[in-house]
């Protein structure tokens, strides 16, 4: 059996990866002269590393974090909190991992009252206990409508706020509350403070899995080719019968797996697969931009050995790489802070330079070190940055990963799985992809897909626990509206 694979970013490469641990003749091509997709990294001319984003782990993304240790890709390295600037300027810190004495810990968020806190523990908890079909309710919605049909409190909002939208690119009023929900459900409840926190790369991320990945397929005899565009599908009847490439060669296999982005993959297909709803509706799916700025300082700016986050602003997240990731730390003489500026609808078009002064201004207000440092470089990135836009009532038209087409499979971030798009979602669509391959070619069922448990169980056997808490919540809120 013979499987071609379109596109060498994170799905793609997994699905590969899949494909070849079940001796499947496989043949992999990519567009661009870099395998990563928006999961990559380069080297600029001076040898410094450069991210396609700044891309973080969490300890429920299975999927993906089974993929980079199947394909020997280095160790992540895990930090142990988060920090919160509020609008004035405030730092808030948030532990994570170390133990259940951390939970206390956080109840001391200096930038949030406890009635804060307690309505934001109360919306995690009322999601978490959610049924499938109230999930599925969600997605009518906002995720600003469903925190404050819950109670949350506006504070309590902002500060989840970046979190969110470093996350789908969008404003709370924005995005479908079944977006988030999908990520705060997959979380266990004891993980966030007693497993580590934060995942980040040891280097540039497209350095530690991308060409382990190539190599493992590579070394069980797959194929991959660089610099080869995919330009039509040709199909007969219901078969896809090959992928017409940019130089006018047909390549031919027995099933294909696409892992192009939903936008290139509407351009390729022949004008019949356009019978179909569930073709039709990839045009129904829109870009949810996102940029990346990287800043090298002459001197450190920070302390900070994890990432932080700002209410409102041009970016949401920021992380000191030079002081988080053990190889840059080795050999810095100065901070290298890389900014997530999401979301960016307003900003996508600006000259980079305008974009870097403003991120500047901002930095600097709330981190006056940064005042008297000098600028040595830095890149703004634009390309292959954005996610599609998870906007209420979406998330019905994303399609799964079997088409009307018996031997094509789509995988992808934009897919439907169990979460929201992203590096887990991803990884996950390719193991569902390449089941589905094997169940419908080899009538085999092999378990390559990883969902998370739900931390429902937890907070079930603390429901009066949370009752009493819903009543505190309520009567601290009815004594705030007395005063």
């Amino acid at each position: 059996m013979k499987v071609l694979v379109l596109g060498g970013g994170m799905a793609g490469l997994c699905a590969a990866c899949n494909l070849v641990d079940f001796q499947i003749e496989t043949s992999l091509v990519e567009s661009t002269d870099i395998l990563g997709g928006r999961a990559s990294s380069w080297k600029d001319e001076e040898g410094d590393t450069i991210d396609n984003a700044l891309h973080v782990f969490f300890p429920h993304y299975l999927n993906c974090l089974n993929f980079l240790a199947k394909v020997g890709a280095e160790k992540l390295h895990w930090t142990k909190g988060m920090s919160v600037y509020d609008l004035q300027g405030r730092r808030g810190d948030l532990p994570m991992g170390g133990g259940w004495n951390k939970v206390l810990q956080a109840f001391n968020f200096s930038t949030m009252s406890k009635l804060d806190q307690l309505s934001m523990s109360y919306a995690i908890a009322a999601a978490s206990l959610m049924s499938d079909l109230a999930l599925e309710r969600a997605d009518q919605i906002t995720l600003l409508e469903w925190f404050k049909r819950h109670g949350m409190t506006a504070r309590a909002i902002d500060h989840f706020r970046p979190f969110g939208a470093g996350l789908t690119f969008l404003e709370p009023n924005q995005v479908s509350a079944k977006s988030l929900i999908y990520w705060i459900r997959s979380v266990e409840c004891k993980e966030m403070f007693t497993r580590p926190g934060i995942g980040f790369a040891n280097g540039g991320l497209g350095e530690i899995y991308a060409e382990p990945a190539k190599r493992y397929i590579e070394e069980r005899g797959g194929k991959v080719e660089l610099g080869r565009r995919a330009t039509s599908i040709k199909v007969k009847g219901n078969l896809v019968l090959g992928v017409e490439m940019a130089d006018g060669e047909t390549l031919t296999a027995d099933a294909y797996v696409c892992a192009l982005p939903y936008y290139e993959l509407r351009y390729i297909l022949p004008e019949e697969a356009l019978d179909y709803h569930y073709f039709l509706n990839l045009w129904r799916l829109e870009e949810a931009p996102s940029l990346s700025a990287q800043i090298w300082f002459d001197r450190f700016v920070t302390e900070m050995t994890y990432i932080a986050a700002k209410m409102r602003g041009t970016f949401n997240c920021f992380a000191d790489l030079n002081r988080i990731v053990p190889r840059f730390a080795q050999q810095a003489t100065g901070s290298m802070v890389e900014f997530v500026i999401t979301p960016a609808y307003h900003l996508v078009n600006l000259p980079k330079e305008r974009i870097v002064d403003m991120v500047l201004d901002e930095f600097r207000q709330i981190i006056p070190e940064a005042e008297e440092a000098e600028v040595r470089k830095w890149v703004v990135v634009k390309q292959r940055q954005g996610i599609f836009a998870q906007r209420p009532g979406i998330d019905r038209f994303r399609p799964v990963q079997r088409t009307p087409y018996p031997n094509l499979y789509l995988c992808g971030d934009y897919t439907r799985t169990f979460i929201s798009a992203g590096m887990e979602n991803a990884c996950a669509s390719a193991n569902l992809a390449v089941g589905y391959l094997l169940e419908d070619f080899q009538d085999r069922h092999e378990k390559l897909f990883s969902k998370p448990k739900y931390f429902t169980p937890y907070l079930r056997a603390g429901a009066g626990g949370a009752a009493v808490a819903l009543a505190f919540w309520k009567l601290a809120r009815a004594r705030g509206r007395e005063r």
